[in-house]
């Protein structure tokens, strides 16, 4: 972890002393009045930039037992309220998660099973066993692997609810990051941790509560379950430093959750190392008689006519198209949005004959549907982010916007949007960025 003393508030307080004084040498020809109050303002902020410049340099007090549990309680709190309204946001409470099969996956890309300890296998729909079976595991460390769309984050969000609604005590806090912005050559990953729980959960910053550096404490005093998802995502070059990077912060820290698309984990485990002692589950498609009971449970009654040529496909050919198609969780997840308004015909899913073909139906469907001009009416089996955007944006506007954010991430090679990197997508000034200033001082002289 990085050293609390740095020299950088010095320099600012040594800075704002010598303006104040050169402010004061300015007034004194101003008279005495004026020179007594240039006076009494100087020693009050020299006073006031010492003291700061030394709170900001001395060493954080060790954490106190007390601050530790407030600091531990308060962000399983925020952590809870956090998934709980994005998993109700991506639809995956309603009506209850989908029943995504898990199995082992410890023979094809895991350790060796005496390190292990157990196998590991569940289903979506059952996070109360899943979890018990991931607090069995002797180290609890778990890596989640499938294909795009097959439920990685559903259930690392499921999971990290789970764990949080019954906690055993003592137990670290699950806190789900996404791995996309770390960069394992410049910052090791329990710094990296960190700085984005102290980034993420601003509360922590109370000081006179939790202490200094709370966040940074939690981590180092192994209050945090990471769960780091995405390796996949980040760039190809930097897999193998930062599973190696992993396995040397949970040789100290303890547990782990990993989620990554299965190739690109198998691909790094081939060049370097394998998880440490973590059990390895791997996705399986959706049956077409899981995707039909949820249907039935999460399509309103007054849509189920509209829904039931599509149940009736995916009973009669549970190897159909419309059965491939929606074996993937995300696909489930367009169809319910493509076809959650009256005026859409889910029946037309069952004329494609192509797995693939459906697929890009669903995707160019998308923002139509979710970016609809005018917006339908409350409806349970649709995200709320769909009726407030749908009031805001204008489905052109909408698919410009998204075009133009698709072909940046394109050219920057990565999955993720970076909100600071958005700029380097603009054009260049050509007149340069002091071109503001030189036209306002010209049109001010004049």
């Amino acid at each position: 972890m990085r050293s609390d003393r740095a020299w950088w508030p010095w320099v600012i307080g040594a800075i704002g002393v010598v303006a104040l004084a050169a402010v004061l040498a300015l007034v004194v020809g101003a008279g005495a009045q004026a020179a007594a109050t240039s006076l009494s303002v100087l020693i009050s902020a020299t006073a006031g930039l010492l003291s700061w410049s030394w709170h900001r340099t001395r060493p954080a007090a060790p954490a106190t037992r007390e601050e530790l549990e407030q600091a531990a309680e308060a962000l399983a709190a925020m952590v809870r309220r956090q998934w709980t309204e994005e998993a109700a946001a991506q639809g995956l409470l309603d009506p209850h998660p989908l029943a995504v099969r898990w199995h082992s996956g410890q023979t094809e890309a895991g350790d060796h099973a005496r390190m292990v300890g157990r196998t590991l296998s569940g289903r979506s729909d059952n996070m109360q066993a899943f979890a018990e079976a991931f607090r069995a595991l002797p180290r609890r460390r778990l890596v989640i692997l499938g294909e795009p769309g097959a439920g990685k984050t559903a259930l690392a969000i499921l999971l990290v609810r789970e764990l949080l609604h019954a906690p055993e005590p003592g137990e670290p806090v699950p806190v789900l990051l996404d791995l996309a912005p770390w960069n394992p050559r410049k910052e090791p990953l329990l710094d990296w941790m960190a700085r984005r729980i102290h980034e993420d959960y601003p509360a922590l910053r109370n000081h006179e509560t939790y202490g200094r550096d709370a966040a940074r404490k939690l981590v180092a005093e192994r209050r945090v379950l990471p769960v780091l998802d995405g390796l996949d995502e980040l760039p190809a070059p930097l897999r193998p430093q930062a599973l190696a990077a992993v396995n040397h912060a949970i040789a100290v820290h303890g547990p782990l959750i990993l989620t990554s698309r299965q190739s690109e984990y198998r691909q790094v485990v081939a060049d370097t190392d394998v998880i440490t002692a973590a059990a390895v589950v791997i996705a399986t498609p959706v049956e077409a008689e899981d995707v039909a009971d949820f249907l039935r449970s999460a399509v309103p009654p007054r849509r189920g006519a509209a829904w039931q040529p599509v149940i009736d496909e995916l009973t009669r050919h549970p190897e159909g198209a419309v059965a491939r198609a929606l074996s993937v969780p995300l696909n489930i997840w367009l169809a319910r949005t493509v076809y959650a308004s009256p005026a859409g015909d889910p029946a037309e899913m069952t004329r494609y004959t192509d797995a693939q073909s459906l697929q890009h139906h669903l995707l160019d469907a998308l923002v139509p549907a979710v970016f609809s001009a005018e917006p339908a009416a409350s409806d349970p089996s649709v995200p709320d982010v769909r009726r407030t955007a749908a009031a805001r944006w204008h489905p052109d506007d909408a698919r410009t916007a998204l075009a133009f954010l698709a072909s940046h991430i394109k050219r920057q090679g990565t999955d993720d949007i970076a909100w600071w990197e958005l700029h380097r997508t603009l054009r260049p000034d050509p007149t340069g960025p002091l071109s503001g200033p030189v036209a306002g001082a010209v049109l001010g002289l004049g």
